[in-house]
């Protein structure tokens, strides 16, 4: 019989790396930081906030970048 704990924590840490590589759309990341589309350009040459990955003519970010981006941003108002 399989190791139901480390079957669970294998399908556990799966997850959350396929959730780290999820691909968001410009709507999903203005909905996300509560921002207009203007702004969303303004911090991409501004103040270091992840470019897009270019899929064909589609915009899309890392779902990982865009959650470190914010993390920092965090940790720089803290300090």
């Amino acid at each position: 019989m399989p190791n139901l704990a480390g079957l669970l924590h294998y399908r556990e840490a799966r997850l959350t790396r396929t959730q780290k590589n999820d691909l968001l759309t410009r709507d999903e990341v203005l909905a996300r930081l509560q921002i207009a589309r203007s702004t969303l350009y303004s911090l991409m040459a501004t103040s270091g906030f992840p470019k897009p990955l270019k899929l064909g003519t589609a915009n899309r970010w890392l779902r990982s970048e865009v959650d470190n981006w914010l993390d920092h941003q965090a940790a720089m108002r803290r300090s």
